[in-house]
């Protein structure tokens, strides 16, 4: 059922109910979908608040003050088009003008270092393979340790 209301949303947010579904506590249900929802219900979602991000005077009213957490972990962890559409989000309200959003994406170590990780090409299995490359060259060699006896 939420999927089926989350796409309805989108539908009717393209046809200009935007401020009208921000109002309606619209992007905190949504938000809750993209938490708890099944895959298709957390694309809907996020296409929903893609479509809403579209226009900047739903932005103050919605996902910047909603915390952009939620996108920013589809966008990292969701499967399929749902994470597309959570990146997209996310830039659509990093350039849309409002300051509350590009501060809160600004103030995200972890936005910024998923986005350029995107940069990179960095797939899961890449970023696996360079913690743990990472651990092992953290892990002093013995030659490299002076002994403790010959202090």
């Amino acid at each position: 059922m939420a999927e089926h209301a989350a796409a309805t949303l989108a539908c009717l947010s393209e046809v200009g109910r935007r401020a009208e579904i921000v109002q309606a506590g619209g992007v905190e249900a949504l938000t809750v979908v993209l938490h708890t929802g099944t895959e298709q219900g957390q694309l809907a979602a996020v296409h929903a608040i893609s479509s809403l991000a579209q226009e900047a005077r739903s932005h103050a009213l919605g996902p910047a003050k909603s915390g952009l957490d939620p996108l920013l972990e589809l966008a990292i962890n969701g499967g399929g088009s749902a994470r597309g559409f959570a990146a997209l989000t996310l830039h659509t309200l990093a350039t849309g003008g409002d300051a509350a959003a590009v501060a809160a994406l600004a103030s995200s170590d972890a936005a910024i270092e998923w986005f350029v990780s995107q940069l990179r090409g960095d797939s899961d299995a890449v970023r696996a393979r360079r913690r743990s490359a990472s651990a092992r060259t953290s892990v002093a060699s013995p030659e490299a340790e002076p002994a403790e006896d010959s202090v």
